[in-house]
């Protein structure tokens, strides 16, 4: 039934739950998966910085160990991440980044592990719902499925939710997660 299935994640429950119907999907049908997640260019939130810390336990990493030495040997983002942070002017923007395209190679190793043969993954700078429509149209998918509520500020609240802008605008079917 369908072909191509996007999913948008932001890390929010109702986010996972829209992957692993993504998943099941996909495998029944035998159909590719796109993965998307949009990041802000903003400056990083107190809450973003305490995860940072939290999540990695790699702050002043980069005092100890030369930086080449750090990604060359070791290749890991979040090494990286620790060490741009403090040395690059959009600090935020990497950081950001980085998170997420960790949090899509996760997502797509569950799919992987689940039986789904083909898993793109996109990671762009932008609204939420203009980037989900825009790839959902780029990649001709033909089924978005999307989490009811993310991980927005109230300002989602006042402007309206990417899925309901989502499920709105969208040329393709969509399935919105609860």
């Amino acid at each position: 039934m369908f072909t191509r299935i996007l999913v948008g994640l932001d890390g929010s429950d109702h986010a996972r739950k829209a992957l692993g119907i993504g998943i099941r999907l996909a495998k029944c049908d035998h159909a590719s998966l796109v993965l998307v997640r949009a990041v802000s260019d903003k400056p990083l939130s107190e809450a973003e910085r305490k995860l940072e810390e939290t999540e990695f336990g790699i702050r002043g990493l980069e005092e100890r160990l030369p930086a080449t030495a750090i990604t060359d040997a070791i290749g890991d983002p979040r090494l990286r991440l620790s060490v741009t942070h403090e040395k690059t002017p959009d600090a935020p923007l990497l950081a950001r980044t980085e998170l997420a395209q960790l949090m899509l190679e996760e997502a797509r190793e569950d799919a992987i592990k689940a039986g789904v043969a083909e898993v793109d993954l996109r990671v762009d700078v932008g609204d939420p719902a203009k980037l989900i429509l825009d790839v959902a149209k780029s990649e001709k998918a033909d089924l978005i499925v999307i989490g009811s509520r993310g991980l927005s500020n109230i300002q989602g609240l006042v402007l309206g939710s990417t899925s309901y802008k989502v499920t709105h605008l969208a040329s393709c079917s969509c399935l919105t997660v609860t």
